[in-house]
């Protein structure tokens, strides 16, 4: 059955009711929005993607772009409010298909998948490697993204410096310009200063992330694929210059970073 633009809007003005509902019931309410029939059918491979369903086909509609963002949105708050996030399903985290679909239609929803990622129980991770994986895909290792490469290396759970590992050599490219880093630098600050990260976990995960970039260009050069250059130059004292920003007030300042 072909999905008319009213008929998606129908269904994602449903799943934004089933928030409220859920805000009451707990997640089911969220499940019985999702298991109403009208989109899908009532087979239960077809419920258990209807969110990703109805997100992938309305995306296409920029009339309902705003709906979609409703629905992130009120699905962080929610998630931000209780203890355990809402669920699709058994599976899945509510949210992850509209989450996605918007962040790959523009750049400027890449914040907003940020702000909706770090409401997901990252500790019970579904598809959210995947969805990371097509943003990057999609739009590159650069400025636009590295809120979301920073927001994966210092958000804790299951996988998120497992994942960024295969994108360490971009970002060594990145870092041969001092500016560039600088940029990177100054959204770790950010990070930590929006997140309540303190100094000692600051300075291990900044080390932590360097010296894997350090391993990539040592692991190349074991395969002869790097030329000879002066490390220091490319890397640097990558922590001390984080807080010569931080103290510049480059970035938010925050007074436990600067005991």
């Amino acid at each position: 059955m072909a999905l008319t633009k009213e008929m998606l809007r129908e269904q994602l003005e449903a799943f934004l009711q089933g928030v409220e509902d859920g805000k009451v019931s707990g997640e089911r309410g969220y499940y019985e929005t999702l298991y109403l029939d009208t989109v899908v059918g009532n087979t239960g491979e077809a419920k258990w993607k209807t969110e990703r369903v109805v997100a992938r086909e309305a995306i296409r509609y920029p009339e309902l772009h705003g709906l979609l963002r409703q629905l992130v949105d009120r699905i962080a708050r929610y998630n931000g409010m209780n203890i355990s996030p809402l669920w699709a399903n058994d599976e899945e985290h509510a949210g992850a298909g509209p989450a996605r679909e918007l962040a790959l239609a523009g750049e400027a929803d890449i914040g907003r998948y940020i702000q909706y990622l770090v409401t997901n129980d990252l500790n019970h991770e579904v598809n959210q490697w995947d969805d990371i994986e097509a943003i990057l895909q999609k739009w590159g290792i650069g400025q636009n993204t590295y809120p979301l490469i920073v927001a994966r290396w210092f958000a804790p759970g299951q996988h998120g410096q497992e994942q960024m590992q295969k994108h360490l050599v971009a970002l060594k490219e990145n870092f041969r310009d001092a500016a560039e880093r600088d940029i990177f630098l100054a959204e770790c600050a950010r990070w930590a200063a929006t997140h309540g990260v303190d100094k000692e976990e600051v300075n291990d995960l900044l080390s932590e992330l360097f010296e894997e970039v350090q391993y990539w260009e040592e692991y190349e050069e074991e395969q002869g694929d790097a030329e000879d250059e002066d490390e220091d130059a490319v890397f640097g004292p990558v922590v001390n210059r984080f807080y010569e920003l931080v103290a510049a007030g480059n970035t938010p300042a925050f007074a436990d970073l600067l005991d």
